[in-house]
């Protein structure tokens, strides 16, 4: 999981996640999702971790960030 003890590393360098240890695997994810991001405009997440890549790049698309509050599509 994401906070798994096997393979963690510290996350010092993601806002907000200072001193949490993470997954290097998962800590990898969201140093290139969020790289993407930045480069990209209107860009939103639909996955369950997306406000984790959020609150790492202090931005906020209302209900867009909260993951799976409802189904997708018919």
């Amino acid at each position: 999981g994401f906070f798994s003890i096997k393979n963690n590393i510290n996350s010092n360098e993601l806002n907000h996640f200072k001193y949490l240890s993470i997954n290097k695997k998962y800590l990898e994810n969201i140093e290139n999702v969020n790289e993407y991001i930045s480069n990209n405009s209107n860009v939103y997440i639909l996955d369950a971790y997306s406000a984790i890549y959020m609150i790492c790049l202090d931005k906020y698309n209302n209900f867009l960030d909260m993951p799976l509050i409802r189904k997708f599509g018919k």
